[in-house]
């Protein structure tokens, strides 16, 4: 029998000693009666001790050990400090509510404990009269800690996780099964009530949605004509079919409607087009996020059938728990039933069916096959759902073995053993994670954006030596240089009307060689330059673009930016340039300057241990406010020279304008044939909406990085997806307030891939050592910390793994060769 009993509450341990009652009747009504009455409970136990807890958090961590059965240093302190110490002549029996915590008490403290019917009763009643028997409490105390604790408590059980989040997945695959009954049952319903007019539509066009937008389109079937033939031929992309619909039209047996009929028609075609719309842009989304959710499920078996998979589960940890032989027949639970009911043949597959595996095979292989493919879909789910590192190198492999066992029943030829497959794959993600510890380097990139170089300079570290003790002494060293006399800054402000990268004395020859011409350049001397916000750096091109207004100027200007950067010290750069047409009298077209900046990287094309001289590749931009026929031509421009040094392409331009999504198949047009994807991201809060269909694209480098949603960074984190930081531009557009809130140090403190770039250098007046130098200052970094941005930064570079091989090796002898001479 419990002499003591212990309570807790929201507040804190309550320890009550037991007075009297006897356990003879303790199931009698009355007695259990007696429990409610205070009076008569309060002779039965007395309040001994209560040990408040600290704060709120203090309450959910000793809430999370009871429940986990884990008794901490606080309770054991508690019970230590307040119960009599236990003998053979005077035994201490503890009650408990909680079960799971004898065990833990025992072996902790020594008490033995007890949670038989009186002390739950005795518990029962403690409970009831808390706020009256816990003097040291006010009125209100104990339900406030309650109401707060049970939040927290609640919170941490039922938290999202957005490494986890399939409950996104099995609402959109619900969402779009709905939409899909939806939508085909309104567009028989706009086929049936359109075809009172046009009856003759139904028979040409088959597909509901281009109906629904033919019916929108021709309205009154009278008023179409062979002017309407363009936009027919659009929705249809079938010319024949677009004058069969106008020659139908002219001779329909169809009945006239009036305004208001149509009105409601068009009205009602526009809500079943919207629909059609909605249900694409799902589908887009579904299938990125079952590439960040379930990345390995998603290349065995695809998207659609992994989501139905998972939904069916219930979630991703669901499914992998299965063994095989449930979820071969996930989906098939009435047939299996039935089957057994009956005692009939169990079913051979359930939603695996929907897989093209199961089509492939052979009738008297399907059974087979579906046991197979059921069995690697469980290793999928278990991959993607314990794994810390996704990846789809192991879907890739069981979709190989899959191929494989359909030519093994087709063929005979012997597949590989799944020890083999697994080993190989596991050995390749360690090359690569070996890869990535080693090689670190900077990728250098656009002329007109961003460089991502590599140093390379003997001097460097004693400029960088002397430029710290001058910010030592003056304090804020960048601050100090702003406060110049009147008469430099006014030099200055001529100076920084330049195109992005051309560094000022580059932009003088430039003015200087147009006024040889007899140009007008008074324009350009009125300039004020400013940067107070990302929007007044924008603002600057419309008379920085006449500068390169030809061919000449623009490999001109090439080549001396090309120059400067390898003056810096930097051994490979990525230049990044806009496409455009010059505007009269000028004659050049994209085209035109593409081949300029293709003709003047070709000296710099080679890497090898055989050159040590600067290395060159072009990243063409995709200005954010070009239309889609615009990114689609600069695309096509960049596949036609990608083996003439075209690694890439970028998406950049002013970021308070344009949409993503409007130019979004470009860019997917550019990852399909093999260029890689460097995107300026999250530069500004109204950025934020767009980052997650950014990231569906799998981008190579982002840059900027100063504004995020947590779901993206996670997806940044988890990816380990490169960031291109620009420290100068972000303090100087004011995207990021100062230095200590810069994400630079964040990015590096966990270990995520990240790049000093000098944004548009000429704008901002810095250069690849200046950015570094910033680095060193303002988050303390010291030069092995300074080394490893540029082997991080030739990892993150556009160029295959044998070029990257060789800039490694040129950066470690420079660092074995500053090292050697104590720089």
């Amino acid at each position: 029998m419990a002499s003591y009993i212990l309570f807790e509450t929201a507040s804190g341990y309550a320890l009550f000693e037991r007075v009297q009652s006897e356990e003879i009747g303790a199931k009698l009504e009355e007695v259990q009666h007696s429990v409610l009455d205070l009076a008569k409970f309060g002779k039965m136990i007395k309040l001994k001790s209560f040990g408040p807890f600290h704060n709120a958090a203090h309450a959910l961590e000793n809430a999370n050990d009871v429940s986990e059965g884990i008794v901490n240093d606080h309770l054991k302190a508690f019970l230590e400090m307040n119960l009599p110490k236990p003998s053979k002549k005077n035994k201490v029996v503890l009650g408990i509510g909680e079960k799971n915590l004898a065990g833990a008490i025992k072996a902790e403290c020594g008490y033995d404990c007890d949670s038989d019917m009186m002390t739950l009763e005795l518990i029962r009643g403690i409970r009831l009269h808390a706020d009256k028997l816990l003097s040291q409490l006010k009125e209100g105390d104990l339900e406030r800690a309650q109401l707060g604790l049970g939040h927290s408590y609640s919170r941490a059980k039922v938290k999202f996780n957005v490494n986890r989040s399939d409950n996104m997945i099995i609402q959109a695959i619900a969402l779009i099964d709905q939409l899909d009954k939806d939508i085909n049952t309104f567009s028989m319903r706009v086929r049936e009530w359109y075809s009172w007019h046009f009856p003759e539509l139904v028979k040409i066009v088959n597909d509901n949605h281009q109906f629904a937008r033919l019916a929108k389109f021709i309205k009154n079937k009278s008023n179409l004509s062979e002017e309407q033939l363009e936009g027919l031929e659009e929705i249809v992309e079938d010319e024949s079919k677009a004058k069969a619909i106008v020659d139908a039209a002219k001779a329909s047996m169809g009945t006239d409607i009036s305004d208001v009929d149509m009105i409601n028609i068009e009205n009602f075609a526009d809500r079943v087009i919207e629909l059609g719309n909605y249900r694409k842009s799902l589908h887009e989304y579904l299938i990125s996020k079952m590439n960040y959710v379930a990345p390995n499920l998603s290349a065995l078996i695809g998207e659609f059938v992994g989501a139905r998979l998972i939904s069916h589960a219930g979630s991703l940890t669901n499914l992998s728990k299965y063994p095989a032989s449930t979820v071969q027949i996930l989906g098939a639970e009435k047939a299996l039933f039935r089957a057994l009911k009956t005692k009939g043949n169990t079913p051979k597959y359930g939603l695996i069916y929907h897989s093209s595996f199961i089509g492939r095979a052979g009738q008297k292989n399907k059974g087979r096959i579906s046991r197979f493919l059921a069995n690697k879909c469980t290793i999928a789910s278990r991959i993607d759902c314990f794994t810390d590192r996704p990846t789809t190198k192991f879907g890739e492999a069981l979709k190989q073995q899959v191929e494989d066992r359909l030519s093994f029943y087709e063929t005979g030829a012997t597949p590989s053993k799944n020890s083999d497959t697994m080993k190989a794959v596991i050995d390749a993600l360690r090359l690569d994670e070996h890869e990535e510890d080693e090689d670190m380097e900077a990728p250098a990139v656009p002329a007109p954006s961003k460089k991502r170089p590599v140093e390379e300079d003997d001097e460097a570290p004693k400029k960088k030596k002397k430029k710290e003790e001058k910010k030592t002494k003056k304090g804020d060293g960048e601050k100090k240089e702003d406060k110049k006399d009147k008469k430099e800054k006014k030099k200055e402000k001529k100076e920084k009307k330049k195109n992005k990268d051309i560094s000022p004395s580059t932009l003088k020859e430039l003015v200087q060689l147009r006024r040889d011409r007899g140009e007008d350049m008074e324009e350009l001397d009125k300039v004020e330059y400013g940067l107070n916000h990302i929007s007044d750096f924008f603002a600057l091109f419309k008379y920085i673009y006449p500068l390169t207004n030809d061919i000449e100027a623009v490999q001109y200007t090439l080549k001396k930016v090309i120059q400067e950067f390898e003056d810096d010290g930097v051994i490979y750069l990525e230049l990044r340039s806009t496409p455009r047409d010059g505007k009269a009298p000028s004659t050049m077209t994209k085209r035109s300057y593409v081949e300029a900046l293709i003709k003047g990287i070709e000296p710099f094309s080679t890497i090898s241990p055989d050159t040590h001289g600067i290395a060159v590749r072009l990243l063409l931009s995709v200005d954010r406010r070009h239309t889609l026929e615009q990114a689609m031509e600069i695309v096509d421009l960049a596949i036609e020279y990608k083996d003439r040094g075209v690694v890439g392409v970028d998406l950049c331009g002013h970021v308070l304008q344009g949409k993503f999504s409007d130019l979004k198949p470009a860019f997917v047009k550019a990852q399909a044939a093999g260029l890689k994807l460097a995107f300026h991201f999250g530069e500004v809060p109204e950025n934020v909406p767009e980052c997650q269909e950014l990231l569906s694209l799998h981008p190579g480098r982002l840059g900027h990085v100063t504004h995020l949603d947590e779901e993206s960074r996670h997806i940044i984190m988890k990816r380990k997806i490169p960031i291109e930081a620009c420290l100068t531009s972000n303090i100087i557009c004011k995207t990021v307030e100062d230095y200590p809130q810069h994400g630079f140090g964040g990015w590096l403190a966990v270990d995520q891939p990240i790049v000093l770039c000098t944004d548009d250098k000429g704008v901002f007046r810095t250069s690849n050592t200046q950015e570094h130098m910033l680095a060193m200052t303002h988050f303390n970094l010291d030069h092995e910390r300074m080394w490893n941005l540029a082997f991080t930064a030739v990892n993150c570079c556009f160029i295959d793994e044998k070029e990257k091989k060789v800039l490694r090796a040129r950066v470690t002898l420079k660092k074995e060769q500053c090292e050697g001479g104590n720089k």
